[in-house]
């Protein structure tokens, strides 16, 4: 007796320049890698800028997505407070608005503040500069839903048993 094969609908292809902006969003957090910790210091490992940046970068491309940071800073004597946000823009659909020069096609997203207090010999640009990279690449981590690898370091930390909480029972609090 012979089964008989069903036949199997033929999958439309859609060219990524016809997705809409959610539509090309979602393509690239899916193209997105895991990133590597790398830089080591203050007892923990993490992501570097760069690293975190260049799979961002990369998803973009292919997802036909443009990102433009904003920033908005605060400074004081004493610290400097930087606002971060990031334009996501459909490069294929994106017009712009003859009056205004502002994207008609594009979302908005983030604004996390990053504060960082001036010592002795720091300048201006320097605080400013190391504040960008830190929030930046925090706010592609989070829109981007990137997958950090954990470190060696950090998965033997992870794995040594705390000596304040061994034994202790959560059941048996009140």
């Amino acid at each position: 007796m012979t089964e008989k094969k069903v036949a199997k609908p033929k999958e439309e292809s859609v060219l990524i320049k016809d997705l809409n902006l959610q539509q090309k969003i979602h393509l690239a957090v899916s193209l997105c890698g895991v990133v590597k910790k790398s830089q080591t210091g203050m007892g923990y490992s993490a992501g570097s800028y760069n690293d975190v940046q260049q799979i961002c970068k990369v998803a973009c491309q292919q997802a036909r997505l443009n990102l433009r940071p904003r920033t908005k800073t605060d400074i004081t004597d004493s610290s400097i407070t930087m606002h971060i946000a990031l334009d996501v823009i459909d490069i294929d659909k994106v017009r712009i608005n003859e009056n205004t020069g502002d994207f008609n096609d594009y979302m908005a997203i983030g604004d996390i503040a990053v504060t960082q207090k001036l010592k002795g010999n720091q300048n201006d640009a320097k605080a400013s500069g190391s504040l960008f990279s830190y929030g930046y690449k925090y706010l592609l981590q989070k829109f981007f839903l990137l997958d950090i690898e954990e470190s060696q370091d950090d998965i033997d930390f992870e794995q040594r048993a705390s000596s304040s909480t061994s034994g202790f029972d959560l059941n048996k609090l009140k």
